[in-house]
């Protein structure tokens, strides 16, 4: 069994850290400009970003029709991932984006697994499923009175938790035709090139007449949050394997709900927080063989 190396390990933290501090800035850039114009630019920040990368990977760049069209799709996905977050931390909370849909994702990237593609579900999957249920049910306070349902951004963060899991579920596939890197970075050019439909020069400008914080957040979330976190969990996995390293998922939630304290003054709800254990149990459950 392949052993992973303290760098690896350290730097797998700081993916996590990165992933986590991500919420409490996307939180910060949706106070003041649109959604579009966010989007945009976190595509554009990612693609120039990824530049230098490609350079020290020193890859072929080879692709065909089928990379091109899962390329495409998910490019599309991530856009919906990037609303669907941007809305639910406008309504709600960042602390609440960064446990729900962490914890939620890969409850249902194994439910549609099992019932799209036909994997077995033994009786700890089962189990799992049954307390990730619950446990989602908890965070979203699908009890009682519904009102205040979409109120506190839940639904986006629900809908947000169902497209990143098939966001898994596809780039799945793109593995065999495209390096993870380089899947990354043409993800990141269709993203600029579909969001360039939806901005004019003017909007697009707008991010230049916003503070400090405002930049800090942006530049944090686009370079460290997406470039350099997803590039190290793939390099790191397509190393030792993803088993090996989807353990580290589970510092996600922790980080999210510190930062989301610390930077926005938020509040931990015990909803929130019961209804996270809850998940985290249920997806270690259902990541053991």
């Amino acid at each position: 069994m392949p052993q992973l190396s303290l760098t690896s390990a350290i730097a797998m933290v700081f993916a996590m850290i990165f992933w986590a501090a991500g919420w409490p800035a996307l939180k910060i850039v949706s106070e003041d400009v649109s959604f579009e114009v966010v989007t945009f630019w976190r595509f554009a920040i990612m693609f120039l970003a990824f530049i230098p990368i490609l350079f020290w990977v020193r890859r072929p760049l080879v692709w065909g029709y089928k990379a091109v069209s899962i390329v495409v799709v998910n490019a599309i996905l991530n856009i919906l991932f990037m609303v669907f977050a941007f809305f639910g931390v406008y309504y709600g909370t960042a602390s609440g984006g960064g446990v729900i849909v962490t914890t939620l994702s890969p409850l249902m990237t194994f439910a549609l697994g099992a019932l799209f593609l036909g994997r077995t579900i033994g009786r700890w999957q089962a189990i799992g499923l049954a307390i990730g249920l619950a446990g989602g049910m908890v965070m979203l306070q699908l009890y009682g009175d519904l009102s205040d349902f979409f109120a506190l951004g839940n639904g986006y963060f629900l809908a947000g938790a169902l497209t990143w899991a098939l966001v898994t579920l596809l780039s799945q596939h793109a593995h065999a035709h495209l390096h993870p890197i380089h899947y990354s970075f043409l993800i990141a050019l269709v993203g600029v090139v579909v969001m360039s439909f939806f901005t004019t020069p003017s909007d697009v400008m707008v991010v230049f007449e916003q503070d400090g914080r405002f930049w800090s957040a942006l530049l944090f979330l686009a370079i460290f949050g997406q470039t350099v976190a997803t590039t190290i969990y793939y390099i790191v996995a397509g190393r030792m394997g993803a088993q090996y390293v989807s353990g580290y998922m589970f510092l996600v939630p922790f980080f999210a709900l510190l930062f989301s304290v610390i930077f926005l003054d938020e509040a931990l709800t015990w909803p929130i927080v019961i209804g996270g254990v809850l998940t985290m149990v249920a997806v270690y459950m259902l990541s053991k063989k």
